[in-house]
């Protein structure tokens, strides 16, 4: 087959597309990237691919997935594109292609997105003698009862709502679920988690919404993933032996939303103890205890079942060992941080580098004391969960300072009709296996300067984490050593217009070399649609009186603005300081902050004013689509270098400089901003009828510089101008062009 005749067919003027769809254009970029991603996978190497927006990326990349006929894997960032792409996006190009395409495809999510038919069960089971209230708020001493204010009747109708979606579902979706709120505790207690999974042993095993949906994923051609879970299914499938794998081997990996892998992936490679999952696990272990004595454990009578009580009581003083443990650290923690100044980089926690806090005595006794008693718990949990093969007694006494008389009387009672509970015995004890694993590595500390170890303190909790600095190391072992795969990398955002080689940055952050790649311009006509304006005189990025003089600044500009503002900021204390300003100053205008709601409903709302101002951080930067009037101009508070608070971020930088023997800004921060900033921009125009002003608050524009040049040069190519003028210009332009008769 000549596949670029093929795709012609389908998506060039007269084809199969615009048969399907009134008014269909071809585009020029679509088919030529198309024809990219076609070399690519039938040449059989790498492909970096930048396509502007509005380039038409998912068919262009989707289409010569589908007739290659190879065993195909699409990753993206976010799991709104993972739907759009699954549920939307592959149906619709297959339809179009009929009936000589048989392609079946499938969408694979992480396990915490499936619902968990044996937690229903216990739910159902557990509510029924204790209620909802008690059985979602258990082992949290009243503290989850207190933040969840739905009373019996409310957590009555969302279990309803719950067991009506568990008997109708097919996939177990929990992004399907309609009726229950995502912050529903309800919700929380059935999802599928890998410290309640009893493998086999459960008795839905064959029904299991994860393991159907890994089912179908290995017999599907193509699979929907996101960034998270395939680097974590890689990692886990490269450093295990086990047959069953997360992931389906694949011929072809795309990965959309390419800007963020270097990112997403060191999350994914880096190891963490986090005290509030483990605490998750401890509570389940209280519930599993529970179960037996309500079903009578204690009153059995007999030596016997005196020696059971007596292991049950070990056990559940372990695991309030380990909670007094966790608390003692985390203040360990967090007194050390303070007495050395340490803040992190939101304020809301604070992070250092493990080792030198470790040198606190109190911080090594208390990491002591709770390695230990991890020990303890898991070794109590070994013997609970260990086969009646003789073995029990000398764990028993090596590990649990049990008899073997007690420890072989807890585990024939469990055999004795507890099965299940024992099955979360085997799991947990795993899970704590690694956990005292992992803390006896980070605690003695790591000899390798390509991995940073650090803590984090939060109001009530606690982790620690082993994160690579350069994931480029990681990225070869576990995605570019399978030699036999095509990976194809494409986004909006991933060139800089800083070197010979716009995508330098980008393949060295991933350890990429040798790959084609291209960058697919945009068809919007930029210099028409949009208009890039710079105030003149702006105060100095530190300037004390900053947030007051930009509030007044925008609430002025936004008076000519006809449509919606984003007000995009580069740090939450920017955020709420414009936010309470523009509040006071702007009147017939709703003014929205970013987690005032969820991030859907902020847009949904914003969408239903027609000219509301949103102010927001981060997550409002890239992912969010309102095309129309409706966004009519995105103001940038100032450009989104990286702050190098965080340790990781540290690492980072100082690691480039001792490697490369020169300065991190221009190869680190310089492409970073650049990228983080192309994507807030890029939240104004998104098709070929919008419209619409960037106003750019960086005084730090006005000093001409080459790396401000730099900046400059990688945005859209609108017209740039400092004159209020011609914004009011650009303003009356638009109105009159909309009032002419089509």
């Amino acid at each position: 087959m000549d596949y670029k005749e093929y795709i012609g067919k389908i998506l060039g003027d007269g084809g199969v597309l615009a048969k399907e769809l009134p008014g269909y254009k071809a585009r020029p970029g679509q088919l030529r990237m198309a024809g990219d991603v076609a070399d690519a996978i039938q040449n059989g190497h790498d492909l970096v691919v930048e396509a502007g927006t509005g380039t038409g990326k998912t068919f262009a990349y989707l289409l010569p997935s589908i007739i290659s006929k190879k065993k195909v894997l699409v990753s993206t960032q976010t799991r709104n594109l993972q739907d759009q792409i699954s549920e939307k996006d592959l149906p619709r190009l297959i339809g179009m292609l009929g009936d000589e395409m048989q392609i079946r495809t499938a969408v694979l999510k992480g396990r915490t997105g499936y619902l968990c038919l044996k937690r229903m069960d216990d739910l159902e089971a557990e509510q029924k003698v204790s209620g909802f209230q008690e059985t979602i708020s258990f082992g949290d001493g009243g503290a989850v009862k207190s933040r969840n204010s739905g009373s019996e009747e409310k957590n009555e109708e969302e279990f309803r709502k719950l067991q009506e979606f568990a008997s109708r579902s097919e996939t177990g979706d929990l992004d399907t679920l309609r009726g229950v709120p995502a912050s529903s505790m309800l919700l929380n207690f059935v999802r599928s988690s890998k410290y309640t999974c009893v493998g086999q042993k459960c008795p839905h095993a064959q029904d299991c919404f994860v393991n159907r949906a890994r089912a179908r994923a290995l017999e599907a051609d193509i699979t929907v993933v996101n960034h998270a879970l395939y680097f974590i299914g890689r990692k886990l499938d490269v450093d295990s032996n086990h047959e069953a794998k997360i992931l389906p081997d694949a011929d072809v990996v795309v990965f959309d939303e390419a800007h963020s892998v270097e990112q997403t992936a060191r999350g994914a490679f880096s190891d963490r103890f986090s005290s509030r999952e483990a605490d998750e696990m401890l509570k389940e272990i209280r519930r599993a205890l529970l179960q037996l004595r309500k079903k009578g454990g204690a009153s059995s009578g007999g030596k016997a079942g005196n020696d059971t009580d007596r292991a049950f009581d070990e056990l559940e003083n372990a695991v309030s060992r380990v909670r007094t443990s966790q608390i003692e650290f985390r203040n360990a923690l967090q007194e050390t941080m303070t007495a050395a100044g340490e803040k992190g980089p939101y304020g809301s926690q604070s992070q250092a580098n493990l080792a030198p806090l470790m040198k606190s005595g109190r911080c090594a006794d208390a990491g002591k004391a709770l390695l230990a008693d991890v020990r303890k718990l898991r070794a109590l949990l070994l013997v609970l969960a260990a086969p009646d093969d003789g073995s029990v007694g000398e764990t028993a006494k090596a590990y649990a300072d049990l008899s073997a008389e007690i420890s072989r009387a807890a585990v024939l009672r469990l055999e004795d009709g507890f099965s299940k509970v024992r099955g979360v015995f085997e799991s947990l004890s795993a899970s704590f296996a690694e956990a005292a694993s992992l803390l006896e590595t980070l605690f003695n500390g790591i000899e390798n300067d390509n991995v940073c170890v650090f803590a984090e303190c939060f109001a009530s909790s606690f982790a620690i984490t082993s994160a690579p600095v350069d994931v480029s190391e990681s990225f070869r072992k576990y995605v570019l050593s399978d030699t036999d795969a095509v990976r194809v990398f494409t986004s909006a955002t991933m060139a800089v217009a800083d070197s010979a080689d716009p995508f330098s940055h980008f393949k060295r952050s991933i350890g990429l070399s040798d790959t084609a790649q291209d960058i697919v311009p945009s068809p919007f006509n930029y210099e028409e649609q949009g208009l890039i304006y710079v105030p003149c005189n702006l105060p100095d990025v530190k300037s004390s009186d900053r947030i007051g003089v930009l509030s007044r600044l925008m609430a002025g500009i936004i008076g000519e603005v006809p449509g919606g503002v984003f007000v995009l900021c580069t740090s939450r204390s920017a955020m709420t300081g414009l936010y309470r300003e523009l509040s006071k100053l702007l009147r017939g205008r709703r003014v929205l902050v970013q987690d005032e709601e969820s991030r859907s409903s902020l847009v949904e709302t914003f969408i239903r004013e027609k000219n509301a101002v949103l102010v927001a951080t981060k997550s409002f930067w890239e992912g969010v689509d309102v095309p129309g009037d409706t966004l009519s101009a995105v103001f940038i508070d100032k450009f989104p270098f990286p702050a190098f608070n965080s340790p990781v971020e540290k690492a980072v930088s100082e690691r480039y400089e001792k490697m490369r023997k020169g300065s991190s800004f221009r190869a680190i921060s310089l492409p970073e901003c650049i990228i983080a900033l192309r994507q807030g921009v890029g939240r104004l125009i998104r098709t070929v009828n919008d419209s619409g002003i960037i106003v750019l608050f960086d005084p730090r524009i006005e000093e001409g510089k080459s790396y401000i040049r730099t900046i400059m040069e990688s945005l859209p190519p609108c017209r740039v101008t400092n004159d209020y003028g011609d914004v009011r210009k650009f303003w009356s332009e638009r109105r009159a062009a909309r009032a002419k008769p089509e």
